[in-house]
């Protein structure tokens, strides 16, 4: 499951309005909108972060006290070329104990 389904999963259980997502940098979430930029104002940018979306989400869910994150990237290579990076898998943990 993607951090944004998780949200959704996370608001649906708790009888919580579905996250309004406003673009791919803002939502909102239980009457309290929440921006990408107040979380990654100081971060120099990285192309392999995953989506603007997925990473507000998980800024969200790591806000809540029940929910934990870890987001991991991973080259996948060719055993034909093992020093050219072939691929990149973003792989987002969240964990809920909801």
């Amino acid at each position: 499951m993607t951090p944004t389904m998780i949200l959704e999963a996370f608001c649906k259980r708790h009888r919580l309005a579905a996250p309004q997502y406003a673009g791919t940098t803002q939502v909102s979430v239980a009457g309290r909108t929440y921006n990408l930029q107040d979380y990654e104002r100081n971060k120099p940018h990285n192309s392999h972060w995953g989506a603007e979306n997925e990473r507000l989400a998980c800024y969200v869910l790591n806000g809540l006290p029940i929910v934990k994150e870890h987001i991991e990237t991973r080259i996948l290579r060719s055993k034909l070329q093992p020093a050219l990076d072939q691929e990149w898998l973003i792989i987002y943990h969240c964990y809920s104990v909801i």
